[in-house]
Order: structure tokens, then C-alpha cells, then sequence
């Protein structure tokens, strides 16, 4: 069937437009892939449950009009629109940011109309339903993707690269601390309660552990959950911190991995995200800043501390002009670049399991079942 030059978007959120700390990667995303393709005018189509979504989305609009020189055309559609699986069905991709809990529909809408769809991580953030959809992707044979984008940050690639030759022996103990403000739970997220903060961020890295180590087995896990101010407020599983361990093998040697994962930055924190990664191997060591960059903005209103690597708008000296980039738009632009690309390199991409398909995304949410089971023996 012939797709129409069409991207259906559903949601409107943070991620989507913009939050305390900076714009949303989605609406800049594709807005600037749409303006770079040769073909006529795109259209992208955005899936709002609300009218304060649509507001919240065609005031960043407005921004975003006066930062990029060509962008799609618009249309708004409401959830419950019937018209919703129509224009899902005759789309080139099918975008989902959305709460966890509404993300197994919207991939079952994608995979009945075979349309190609990218959502944000996790893919479901439980194991069961997750393995429904990998059958169901797979019977249908329908590419999804989900956007566990830290597989194109140039530092995980090369730990993996690292790794793989294993210049300083085997790898024996990984250590990650990730954390984000607590305000976003406080003031934010209406939906903690219903998701420990290991399930929402810490995905990402049991998902690097899979990129950086091919073929890592998990034989054991153990987690505890800190209470806090986040959880005083929201109860349920909204721990302040998760502490987990996972253990296991690669290459047939021992391993293990220790997360510190939390809401338990203070709110005048420089950045969004501390992210430091250390993996001690048999003879050194590798240590990963993911947090700091290198760049530091000082102001009368305090320290701020980007990271460019992820989502920025630079000056591209190729076009003479700013340009959005980072490994963030990376897993927007190689999946639509996939929807275009002949069948030969479909086929070539859908067999990389290093890129994040919904078979690896998979594996993610088995690991994360484990946790929150520990979590639950506590």
C-alpha cells in the first residue's frame, strides 16, 4: 500500500514541546526531518486527549516556525476522533509519546494498520505484555521501534567498542547512578504513583547494559526502594530512590551491575539528569560523565549544565545555518529514514539488533518485572 506523506503524532507532553529544562525533542524532530525530505509538503497530524494539549502544542508551534525554515503542514485530531485508525493506516509512522499505561494500545493500533511506529521507552514496562507485542509485531511484520536513544550517544558506543576488544580485560562490575530533579514527581507527573522511578528512567541503562554487552544474560536480581518526599506525596510505587542489582554473564564470566535510580535531585540542580556510568574491568577502569558535557552556562539566574550531545540547536557550518542534533534526533531520524529506504536496507536494519527495536525493548521489561518483584519482597 502506498503510504500517504504523513506522521501521525499522538501526545502533546514535555518530551513532545517543551519543559522547565529546555525544548521537546519530538515537535523540533520531526518538524526538521519533514523540512529536510525532497518530496512535497508533509503532514504531520498531532493526537491530542485534551484541549489545554492542543494549546500547549500550537504555542510551541510558534516557536518552532521561527527556528526552522520549512515544516510540515498541521492537523489536529482529538484520541477519541473516529477518523484516528483511518489516518494511523494510510501514515508513513505512527509517533507515541504517551503515559506508560496507554502505551500497549497505541502499539496495537500501529501494528493493525502495519504501520511503522516509534514510541518512547519502555515499551511497556511489563514483560507479559511486552512478549504480546513482539508476537503480534512480528506475525503482522510490522517494525516498531522504541526510542531507547542512549544506543546512539558516541559514549556508549564506544564502551561498546571497548568492550568488544576488551583492552582492560573482562568487565566485572557495572555502576550507574541516574537521577532527576523531585520536583518533576511533586509538581509534575500525576501518574507517579502508578511507576517506580526505575521503571520510567532506569530503562535506559538495563537497556545500554544489552547494547554495550551483546548477549548478556541476567541470572539474578535484588532491589530496594528508598521513601522520601516523593513518596509521602504519591504513595505506590513512587520511591525516591531504587536501589537494584542485577547479576550475570557475558562471554561466560560473572557479572554485576548496581543502579542507583532516583527523583532525588535537589530542584536548584544544574542540570536534569546526573548520569554517571563506571565499569570496572580486570585490569582498569572506564568512567562515563553523561551528565556533564564540558559546558556550563553561568548567569545571574545560576549554573546551568547542558548536554549538547542529546538534543541542541547548533550552527551546522554545511548549511550555514542552526540546526537541531544529538544522539536524541538520531532515533527519530534513522527510523523515519528506515520508513523511506529501499527494501534491501529495511531488511538489513530489522536484522541489526543493535539498533532498538521492539525485540530488544523486550528484554528490558522482562529485567524490569524483576525488579519491581524484588521491590515488592521488601
Amino acid at each position: 500500500m502506498s503510504r500517504a506523506r504523513e506522521i501521525v503524532l499522538v501526545g502533546t507532553g514535555a518530551f513532545v514541546t517543551r519543559d522547565a529544562w529546555g525544548p521537546g525533542v519530538l515537535a523540533r524532530s520531526l518538524a526538521q526531518w519533514c523540512g529536510d525530505q525532497p518530496e512535497a509538503t508533509w503532514t504531520l497530524t498531532v493526537v491530542h486527549r485534551t484541549a489545554a494539549g492542543r494549546e500547549r502544542f500550537e504555542q510551541e508551534w510558534k516557536a518552532i516556525e521561527a527556528e526552522l525554515p520549512a515544516l510540515p503542514t498541521l492537523r489536529f485530531l482529538s484520541t477519541d476522533d473516529e477518523a484516528l485508525s483511518r489516518r494511523v493506516a494510510e501514515a508513513r509512522a505512527l509517533f507515541v509519546c504517551v503515559p506508560d499505561d496507554a502505551h500497549a494500545a497505541y502499539v496495537e493500533l500501529g501494528i493493525a494498520a502495519g504501520t511503522a511506529t516509534w514510541i518512547v521507552k519502555p515499551l511497556t514496562g511489563e514483560g507479559r505484555a511486552s512478549a504480546a507485542l513482539v508476537e503480534a509485531a512480528r506475525v503482522a511484520d510490522v517494525p516498531v521501534w522504541v526510542d531507547y536513544h542512549k544506543r546512539f550517544d558516541v559514549s556508549n558506543r564506544a564502551l561498546r567498542d571497548a568492550l568488544d576488544r576488551e583492552e582492560l580485560g573482562a568487565p566485572r562490575l557495572v555502576s550507574v547512578r541516574y537521577s532527576q530533579p523531585r520536583d518533576l514527581p511533586l509538581d509534575g507527573f500525576a501518574w507517579a504513583a502508578d511507576t517506580d522511578v526505575f521503571t520510567y528512567i532506569g530503562c535506559h541503562y538495563v537497556d545500554q547494559l544489552f547494547y554495550v554487552m551483546p548477549g548478556l544474560e541476567i541470572d539474578h536480581v535484588e532491589a530496594h526502594g528508598l521513601r522520601g518526599p516523593v513518596h509521602e506525596q504519591h504513595g505506590g510505587q513512587a520511591f525516591d530512590t531504587v536501589l537494584a542489582r542485577l547479576d550475570g554473564r557475558w562471554r561466560g564470566r560473572t557479572l554485576s551491575a548496581q543502579f542507583e535510580v532516583g527523583w532525588s535531585n535537589p530542584t536548584g540542580s544544574p542540570t536534569k539528569s546526573l548520569q554517571i556510568v563506571e565499569v570496572a574491568c580486570d585490569r582498569g577502569r572506564y568512567f562515563l560523565d553523561q551528565a556533564r558535557r564540558g559546558s556550563e552556562r553561568w548567569s545571574d539566574a545560576g549554573v546551568n549544565v547542558p548536554n549538547p550531545w542529546f538534543f541542541s540547536r547548533i550552527h551546522d557550518p554545511l548549511t550555514n545555518s542552526p540546526r537541531y542534533q544529538g544522539y536524541g534526533y538520531d532515533s527519530v531520524r534513522h527510523f523515519l529514514d528506515y520508513t523511506g529506504a529501499s527494501a534491501e536496507t529495511q531488511t538489513a536494519m530489522r536484522a541489526n539488533a543493535s539498533l532498538p527495536w521492539i525485540e530488544e525493548a523486550a528484554r528490558v521489561d522482562a529485567v524490569l518485572d524483576r525488579v519491581r518483584e524484588a521491590l515488592g519482597r521488601r
